[in-house]
């Protein structure tokens, strides 16, 4: 038999070690019962498109691109669901560019700066028209007509860390309302003797070559372009207020004017060439009307479905009467075909 103080030792270490095992044994059911929950490191997220201020045409699918605002990736979209997106984005914040259809489905228009936010634009890709085959003085080349655009760009909610399985649906992080980018320039001739023409052509100069995506001019590019109206973009009207008076329209798509216009009569110019119902004599006339291009009242770096130019002059001198037999509206044709060389008369 141990003497009673040792025995007294032995039982007050075996409480202890009794404690001890309770206090490690509660550690462990603790630390089971709350388990460390792992993060997501990349989110479903969605994003959602309002269509409703872009009316020149129904878009068919659209492209869009997220770009983390802290490690520049991109994460582009093509779909064609034009009503939202759901990309799965890395978490962070995000700078979101959308724009009708995708770049391969444009072929008059060319994409710029896309992985940038501040530099994102669109240039107008060259034509080489047979009638037309040079650029006139100052400009850097001749421009296809764009087609219809509409973009905007926005910047998110952040993408957040969530525990796993807590999220059920796809998080909004925001929703962009794309707007045309691109103007309309409406152009009118007045002139006498409707009846003598049969054809026209033209050619106008000093118009930009590019614009924002965002919809504002380019401040720091002079670069300008010759557009072409060929002659199957005109029409031809006869005015009953006079005899034999009428108007020839057409309309013109472009990216504007530039950002340095000053509205001075060279800095645009406009070659007209109308062929008479002869079928052999062919009119040309060269117009300054850099001053004459009118706009919308609205400001100038705005977006919307009307971005509209204005341009009414008349002919001067004027086109001679018909020759019998030549004049009537059945002379009119619509179709006049770039490899058709006339000695013209200026």
């Amino acid at each position: 038999m141990l003497p009673r103080p040792t025995h007294n030792l032995l039982r007050r270490l075996r409480i202890a070690l009794s404690c001890g095992t309770c206090v490690v044994s509660c550690a462990m059911i603790c630390s089971c019962s709350n388990p460390e929950v792992p993060a997501l490191t990349n989110r479903q997220t969605r994003i959602n498109i309002d269509w409703s201020g872009f009316s020149k045409e129904v878009p068919t699918g659209m492209t869009v691109m997220c770009r983390n605002t802290k490690t520049d990736e991109i994460v582009q979209t093509i779909s064609n669901n034009i009503l939202a997106v759901t990309p799965t984005l890395p978490i962070g914040q995000y700078h979101i560019t959308v724009f009708n259809l995708s770049e391969k489905e444009f072929d008059n228009i060319n994409f710029q700066g896309l992985g940038t936010t501040d530099c994102a634009a669109v240039a107008a890709e060259k034509d080489a028209p047979q009638w037309h085959p040079h650029p006139a003085d100052g400009d850097k080349y001749i421009a296809r007509e764009p087609e219809w655009l509409a973009a905007d760009m926005t910047l998110t909610e952040p993408v957040e860390n969530i525990p796993t399985g807590s999220m059920t649906e796809p998080d909004t992080i925001g929703t962009l309302h794309p707007k045309n980018i691109i103007h309309s320039l409406h152009l009118t001739i007045l002139t006498e003797n409707i009846s003598n023409i049969r054809a026209v052509r033209a050619a106008i100069s000093g118009l930009a070559a590019t614009r924002n995506l965002d919809g504002t001019p380019q401040p720091n590019n002079r670069l300008t372009v010759t557009h072409i109206i060929d002659s199957e973009q005109w029409s031809r009207q006869s005015l009953p207020s006079a005899s034999d008076s009428g108007k020839l329209t057409a309309n013109l798509r472009c990216f504007g004017l530039p950002a340095n216009h000053n509205a001075t009569p060279e800095e645009n110019r406009l070659e007209l060439q109308i062929m008479l119902a002869d079928g052999k004599t062919v009119k040309q006339f060269l117009f300054p009307i850099g001053n004459l291009i009118s706009g919308n009242t609205d400001s100038p770096n705005r977006r919307g479905d009307n971005l509209d130019l204005f341009l009414e002059l008349r002919l001067d001198p004027p086109l001679p009467p018909a020759s019998t037999g030549n004049s009537g509206i059945d002379a009119w044709i619509d179709d006049w075909d770039d490899y058709i060389d006339f000695n013209i008369p200026i």
